[in-house]
């Protein structure tokens, strides 16, 4: 396991980050919006974009059925989209999906939720997970329920992932389970130091290994 495994954090960081959503210490640079059609109701102060919605800012890519966005471009407050959301970071070469999204900005708090999946095409790494959230402030990151995160040789199951940034630690609980080839490996709480490139786990741990048969001194 490595920090790779934990890459959906980041991605969410650079991407949502790079949207310069109110923050003015990001430089400026254009976003390219379009849709089938836009409805600007400024009593309400909500612009709602429906049919094929695309936003398009340097290496990222945001696409959704609908999306609505509360306060003006200039000082964003909330966005959320709904059905077939799909997040593309080109320079990272990942992909993120799901079925909802939503940024606040006064809590600074970002939520993906319904089949959320994240790709990462360079780490050959894929997350999966019902729910994923950040919370800026906090430093903290989230996945929970039915979490799956798969590389080419190995797999890690569980119900909730915390990820603590400034710690450099991961905590998957929930019935984790960790399988390495044939070798399976369970306790209460698995825990990843992802800056050491080290696992640990604790409680009522259970290990299943296949040991290599050795070869035959006649062979």
């Amino acid at each position: 396991m490595h920090n790779r495994y934990l890459i959906f954090i980041v991605l969410l960081i650079i991407l949502f980050s790079s949207y310069a959503l109110g923050d003015e210490r990001i430089s400026p640079s254009p976003m390219i919006i379009t849709s089938d059609h836009v409805l600007w109701d400024k009593e309400e102060g909500i612009t709602v974009l429906t049919g094929n919605v695309k936003v398009i800012k340097e290496e990222d890519e945001v696409y959704a059925k609908k999306m609505k966005i509360w306060g003006d471009f200039n000082d964003i407050k909330k966005i959320t989209g709904y059905k077939d959301i799909t997040i593309i970071n080109k320079k990272g070469q990942s992909i993120i999906t799901g079925d909802y999204f939503e940024y606040r900005k006064k809590e600074d708090y970002i939520l993906i939720v319904g089949n959320a999946k994240l790709i990462a095409k360079k780490d050959k790494i894929e997350v999966t997970s019902q729910k994923m959230e950040k919370y800026f402030k906090k430093h903290l990151s989230i996945a929970s329920n039915k979490v799956t995160i798969v590389s080419e040789d190995s797999k890690a199951t569980g119900e909730l992932l915390k990820f603590f940034e400034e710690k450099e630690k991961a905590i998957l609980t929930g019935v984790p389970k960790l399988i390495q080839k044939d070798n399976a490996f369970s306790g209460e709480k698995i825990i990843f130091y992802t800056g050491e490139d080290k696992i640990e786990i604790r409680g009522n741990v259970k290990s299943v290994i296949y040991l290599e048969k050795e070869s035959s001194k006649n062979e």
